[in-house]
């Protein structure tokens, strides 16, 4: 168990931190590393992928959630026939934003099947190669994440706006 917590945490950085290599081979050393963590970074990579399907399973849930609730408030506030495009528009480019990560997701997740499968003592460069995209990827996701939480900050200005008015028209 002392040496899976660093193994982890060697493949989090990795995932995690920008890695750049000049084109071309990477140095015995590094193939040598590959080689020497690969059984330990690909079940390290498998729970990180575990990890990674739960908190996808509870964010996708909550952003599924609250793209509901916008439609539905959405529906009341044109229903009250209060002029609330911005309201609209936001939660029209939520719907975008979420397609984008389930799609993004997806792909990410067969990307670290695949690199979880890559026999990384033979095909170390393969490996690598294979991990530097997946950190694209998960970058990705990252700003989907950030995307979520500027597109909710702005629908509860808006909704806060509606608010506001509805208060002032009383």
């Amino acid at each position: 168990m002392k040496r899976v917590v660093p193994v982890i945490a060697v493949v989090l950085a990795l995932l995690s931190t920008p890695f750049v290599r000049a084109e071309g081979s990477l140095s015995d050393a590094q193939l040598d590393a590959i080689r020497t963590n690969c059984v330990n970074a690909q079940i390290s990579l498998q729970h990180v992928q575990e990890s990674d399907k739960l908190t996808r399973i509870n964010r996708g849930y909550r952003y599924e959630s609250m793209l509901k609730l916008m439609t539905s408030f959405n529906s009341r506030v044109a229903e009250n026939k209060v002029d609330a495009p911005d309201l609209i528009s936001i939660a029209s480019e939520y719907q975008r934003t979420w397609d984008s990560f389930r799609t993004e997701y997806s792909n990410y997740d067969d990307a670290m099947t695949a690199l979880t499968q890559i026999d990384c003592k033979n095909e170390p460069t393969t490996f690598n190669d294979q991990l530097v995209a997946l950190r694209i990827k998960r970058t990705g996701l990252n700003s989907r994440v950030k995307e979520f939480d500027t597109l909710l900050d702005k629908y509860q200005t808006g909704v806060n706006d509606v608010r506001q008015a509805q208060e002032k028209s009383k």
